[in-house]
């Protein structure tokens, strides 16, 4: 007998990233990856911004915006902040 859980993640696996239905993303279905290790992203624990990015297929690496800063790097190593923070707001 098929579970409910691996009939719905066979059918949301179907889908082009971001156009799931918003039962793929139910906690029975989706897992996030970002909390364990951080999904081998990078953080600053001292401030709690991270680069990793939970999406329905794993993880994404990408530096993020904190209000209206936004950090450059590659995400796994780094992510330093960009531009005037005074300016951004």
């Amino acid at each position: 007998m098929l579970k409910r859980g691996a009939v719905l993640k066979a059918i949301c696996s179907g889908f082009e990233e971001i156009t799931e239905p918003s039962v793929c993303w139910t906690d029975d279905i989706q897992t996030n990856e970002c909390m364990e290790n951080n999904g081998g992203c990078w953080q600053d624990k001292a401030a709690n911004i991270t680069a990793c990015m939970d999406i329905f297929r794993g993880s994404a690496c990408e530096c993020p915006m904190v209000d209206g800063l936004q950090f450059k790097g590659d995400g796994y190593d780094n992510c330093e902040a960009s531009g005037d923070l005074a300016g951004a707001r």
